[in-house]
């Protein structure tokens, strides 16, 4: 919410507050996830990714960024289930969205309307959770060479 009280000097009421207030703030999570992911990549696998000749756009995209992207991926899940919540907050700014038909059911004191919009920001935020969970999932096989070893066995990994 501060982050939001911060851009409305600046930006005024709207989606533009909400939008700039919900990127920013999950910038930091991906940012550090990606970062994170990066620096894991022992020093030893690196170097024998020279040795084989690669030269950086090479080292970048068949070596490094395979073995960061679980890391990278749950740094996106983090953030898109965080924004499903933080949006709903958003509406304080006039972001509109989902939160905008739960306060406005708070006001009134409708039951059915908090209900039926909570329920849909807990619905978005599992299934985001699942989807990202899953290409996590499969980074991570990938990463592990778990992929390219059902190809080579069958599928008997």
């Amino acid at each position: 919410m501060a982050m939001f009280a911060l851009l409305v000097p600046f930006l005024g009421l709207g989606v533009a507050p909400a939008l700039v207030g919900l990127t920013l703030y999950n910038l930091f999570v991906i940012l550090k996830n990606t970062n994170v992911g990066f620096d894991s990549i022992p020093p030893l696998v690196i170097e024998s990714g020279r040795g084989m000749g690669y030269d950086p756009m090479q080292l970048f995209l068949k070596i490094e960024l395979p073995l960061a992207m679980p890391s990278i991926w749950a740094g996106l899940k983090l953030s898109s289930t965080m924004t499903v919540g933080l949006a709903s907050i958003a509406s304080i700014v006039n972001g509109g969205g989902m939160g905008k038909l739960l306060f406005e059911g708070m006001n009134r004191r409708y039951i059915s309307e908090i209900i039926c919009a909570s329920l849909v920001c807990a619905a978005m935020s599992v299934l985001f959770n699942f989807v990202f969970q899953q290409l996590e999932n499969h980074a991570l096989d990938k990463a592990q060479g778990s992929i390219n070893n059902k190809v080579k066995t069958g599928g008997k990994a």
